[in-house]
This record gives structure tokens, C-alpha cells and sequence, in this order.
């Protein structure tokens, strides 16, 4: 179970009991990103997406997302890198995933190479 959305408060509204009152919570207004920031941006960027996502057994992933942010762990990023390197027959370092940690970063970085 995940929240919707996090939100700090100074002080948690308590029942005359001292419980939470979760009633009396504000509601969390959540601020959807920029959608265009959400859609792969080029045809690396998109094929980078698919295969992490296949990397992962998920249907699509966020390209702007953090690796570990998105449930990437270290196993999974080494077959990330793999299928990098013979999928897409790009140059690329196990180091340049820690380095540049999403795929839209790697994205770039490597564009910029070619």
C-alpha cells in the first residue's frame, strides 16, 4: 500500500483520547508533474525506457525518475547496463547509471558523445 501523496505538518490533530484524529487531516493536493516531462523525449530515450522497463517486468517507467527511485536495485541496474550495451550497441560505463542516475540524464549525456 503506498500513500497519495506526503504532506509535513507542525502537529498531528489528536481525538480527545490522544489517537489520531485522521478525520480532521488536510487532504493532500497532489501536484501532477508537467506531462511533457513524462513522455520520452527521443527514440534512445524511448528504447532506453522500453528496456528498462522490460529490465524490471513493468509496462512503462518514468523517464525522468531516479533509478532507485523507481524500484531499480544494484542487480537490476548491472542487467540494465547489459542490455545497454548489446541491445543498443552504445558505449556505455557502469559507473555513467550511478552518474547520471534517470534515463532522461543518460539520455542526454550520451547523445552528446555521438
Amino acid at each position: 500500500m503506498q500513500p497519495r501523496g506526503v504532506r509535513w505538518l507542525s502537529s498531528l490533530p489528536l481525538t480527545a483520547n490522544g489517537k489520531v484524529n485522521y478525520k480532521a487531516l488536510p487532504d493532500v493536493t497532489l501536484q501532477v508533474a508537467d506531462v511533457q516531462s513524462l513522455v520520452p523525449k527521443s527514440p534512445l530515450e524511448q528504447q532506453m525506457c522500453e528496456l528498462l522497463a522490460l529490465t524490471l517486468n513493468r509496462t512503462a517507467l518514468c523517464p525522468v525518475t531516479r533509478y532507485f527511485e523507481q524500484g531499480v536495485g544494484s542487480l537490476e541496474l548491472v542487467k540494465f547496463h547489459g542490455a545497454l550495451v548489446s541491445s543498443l550497441d552504445v558505449r556505455v560505463d557502469i559507473t555513467d547509471l550511478f552518474t547520471y542516475p534517470s534515463v532522461r540524464e543518460l539520455t542526454l549525456q550520451l547523445e552528446t558523445r555521438f
